[in-house]
This record gives structure tokens, C-alpha cells and sequence, in this order.
């Protein structure tokens, strides 16, 4: 990823005496973005501690509509949805609920082992890092609950391996049974569980190797929950949300109307509305001006400056953990120059990262993924941030 051509842009935005017309310039590039690549719609701001310096919405939420994306639109942000089980947890050990060192077992109300090393217990820590041993295998895939399921969705793919991918794939989606999000996790890491196996495993022990799994996340939200004595979503809602007045933020899509929302575009095609089982490792609905708040007030904690958590739990979720290689914080990555978050899920890319140094940020949100030109649209997008910071040099 090519984070530093959006993190000269904002140092050119924050200092240019021209930004106005520099934006206004950045906004018609990203609208012809829009139009000449397999982009459908989405938003770009950019952020520092002192607040936002650019937001704005391109393309399409509803292309057949013509319906503008704007910096109000809400939709998915993925995995970047994983920042906020973070902040979530060092609040839990901040009010004395848990420990990050804490074995999960402490916790669950279900025993997890990991069967290729039973003597390496998990700690919290450990999930929060991607360092558990646990593994997604396919109990990522059987969280997608869609609203429909079209049998005939593929059909509007060409002939070929990838009309035939998309069909077994959205064959398996269409037997997903919804359930609680503690039935889903015991089903597949709990020995009595239908889908157990060895194989939803790593054989390293805990802490051991860096190994990224969704179901990390799911676990530690039902840690807290049995911590706290309130389901996730309300956890979050009260210590988070609330807290930052966040008015556009939920964990479900029926909490905004039509109007309010993006639909989602999979290699071209809309897809039906869709839940995760496990939310809490993806599936946080926000616009861009509500995300460019809670990301400015994660910068600032960065800085040092206490906000929803004291400037001591900043600095913990914001150091690498268990090994410095890993580049893993408490459900945040760590980079060399970046700290931050990315995020993709059918119909979702988003992108939410920081300059360590300047305090510098950048969040991409997109409605549209799995094209076949999506690669390359990305670094179209990168180079014309990376032009437009040329055209003017900071003071």
C-alpha cells in the first residue's frame, strides 16, 4: 500500500494557502476516478489531531439510482471494525472487568484448547495480537448472512473459473444458518462442536507465531461480554460511541434507511444486504465524517492526549505485542511509519491509517470490490493522490 502518497497529500492540505481550490480540484479527480475505473462510489477524508481537512464522498452509493456517495452515506468498514474490540478491551481492563493477560478460559463459557499444544494456554493478549493459534479455515466464510440469496447471481459473470468460483462460493453462503455468535464459536473451536477439527488450529503455540484470524475478535467480544454483563454492541455503544457522539454508528444496516445508505458492488454487481455473525470482527456501519471522528481521537491518544481511554491504555494498545516482527498492537497494525487499520469484506474496501511522526491520517472508504480490475484501479487512486500533492509545495 502506498500510504505515503496520502500522507504528503495532508501535510500539503494543512499547510497550502490554496487548499480550497486544491480540494475542490481533488474532489473533480476523484469524481473522474469514479467514472473511469471499476469504482461504484466511496470517500476520502483526511484527519489530524486537530480535526478534518478534507471529506468528501465520489461516485455512486446507488449507480441504477444515480444516487451521489457523500460523506454522510453509511456502510461496512470491515476489518477496520477490529480497532474498536481494541479500544474496547482496555476500557474493560481500565474498569478492572478483565486483564489482557487473563487465559480466555477465565472467561468463556466454554472451554477452547488448542489440540496441537493443550499445555499453551491463550490469553486475551494473545487474540488481540493475532498470536492465539486459532485459525478461520472456512468458519470465516459461514458468518456471511445475506438477506437473499440469488441462485443465479453468477450468470451475470462471464464465462470461465470465476463465474464457476462465484457460484460454489455463493452455493456454500446460501447454507449458512444463522445463529448466536457463542453457538458459531463453540460450533467450531469447542471439541463437542459440529464443524470442530484440528485444523481451526495452528500447531504453534500461543503467542508463537503471528497468525491472522477474524475469530480472534468474535472471542474477545464474548470475553467482555461475560465481563461486563452486556452483549458487545452495547458495550461499545455506551463506552464508545456515545462518548464521542457518534449519531451514524451501529452494528446493523436496518438502523438506516435507503436513503442513508451505500449499496455494496462485488465484481461489478450489487450484492443483497448481508450480516457477519461474528460483528465484531467486521461488521460496524459508520459514515465517513462519524469514523473521521473516533480516528481523530484515536490520534490524539496516540499523541499522548487521554480521551475515551487514559493516555496509559493508548500507549499499551499502541505497542507491539508479544514480539516486535509481528507488527500487532491490541487489535490495531503497527508499520514501521504507519499505525492503523485495513478492511475487506464482499463490496467493502476501506482504509484507515496514521503517520506516526506527524500525526498525518488518511480513510479511504469503498463500495466495490473483486474486480477485475481492482488492483490496478487502487494504484490509479494512489497516483492521483500522489499528483495532486505535487502540485503544491508546503510552506
Amino acid at each position: 500500500m502506498r500510504y505515503f502518497l496520502l500522507l504528503s497529500l495532508c501535510l500539503v492540505l494543512s499547510t497550502s494557502a490554496n487548499a480550497q481550490n486544491w480540494s475542490d480540484s481533488l474532489s473533480q479527480a476523484m469524481n473522474q476516478l469514479a467514472e473511469e475505473t471499476s469504482f461504484v462510489g466511496g470517500a476520502l477524508a483526511i484527519v489530524d489531531a486537530e480535526g478534518i481537512h478534507y471529506a468528501e464522498g465520489f461516485g455512486y452509493a446507488d449507480q441504477a439510482a444515480a444516487r451521489k456517495y457523500t460523506a454522510t452515506t453509511v456502510q461496512p468498514i470491515a476489518s477496520v471494525s477490529k480497532t474498536l474490540a481494541g479500544v474496547a478491551l482496555m476500557q474493560a481492563q481500565q474498569m478492572g472487568l478483565l486483564d489482557l493477560d487473563d487465559p480466555i478460559n477465565n472467561h468463556l463459557p466454554f472451554e477452547i484448547v488448542n489440540p496441537h499444544v493443550p499445555g499453551s494456554p491463550i490469553t486475551i493478549r494473545h487474540l488481540a495480537s493475532h498470536t492465539s493459534g486459532i485459525s478461520d479455515v472456512k468458519g470465516n466464510e459461514s458468518s456471511y448472512i445475506f438477506s437473499t440469496i440469488d441462485e443465479d447471481f453468477h450468470k451475470q459473470f462471464s464465462l470461465g473459473i470465476r463465474r464457476f468460483v462465484i457460484r460454489r462460493t455463493m452455493g456454500r453462503l446460501a447454507k449458512n444458518v444463522d445463529k448466536s455468535m457463542a453457538e458459531f464459536i463453540s460450533d467450531f473451536y469447542v471439541t463437542t462442536g459440529a464443524n470442530y477439527s484440528k485444523k481451526n488450529f495452528t500447531k504453534h503455540a500461543a503467542g508463537g507465531a503471528f497468525h491472522y484470524s477474524n475469530n480472534n475478535t468474535a472471542i474477545a467480544a464474548l470475553i467482555l461480554e461475560q465481563a461486563a454483563g452486556v452483549d458487545y454492541s452495547t458495550f461499545v455503544a455506551t463506552h464508545i460511541l456515545h462518548p464521542l457522539g457518534l449519531q451514524n454508528a451501529s452494528w446493523s444496516t436496518s438502523d438506516f434507511n435507503t436513503q442513508e445508505k451505500s449499496l455494496l458492488y462485488f465484481g461489478g454487481f450489487r450484492l443483497p444486504e448481508y450480516k457477519l455473525i461474528t460483528y465484531p470482527d467486521g461488521g460496524f456501519n459508520t459514515t465517513l465524517l462519524d469514523f473521521s471522528t473516533y480516528f481523530i481521537s484515536m490520534i490524539q491518544g496516540y499523541q499522548g492526549t487521554p480521551s475515551i481511554l487514559s493516555a496509559e491504555s493508548f500507549r499499551e494498545m499502541f505497542a507491539r505485542q508479544i514480539n516486535d516482527d509481528f507488527g500487532a498492537g491490541i487489535f490495531w497494525e503497527l508499520y514501521d511509519e504507519e499505525v492503523g487499520h485495513a478492511g475487506g469484506d464482499p463490496g467493502v474496501r476501506v482504509y484507515a491509517h496514521f503517520s506516526r511522526s506527524s500525526g498525518k491520517g488518511h480513510i479511504v472508504f469503498l463500495n466495490t470490490s473483486e474486480t477485475r480490475k481492482f488492483d490496478k484501479d487502487m494504484d490509479r487512486l494512489w497516483q492521483t493522490l500522489d499528483k495532486y500533492s505535487a502540485l503544491i509545495r508546503p510552506e
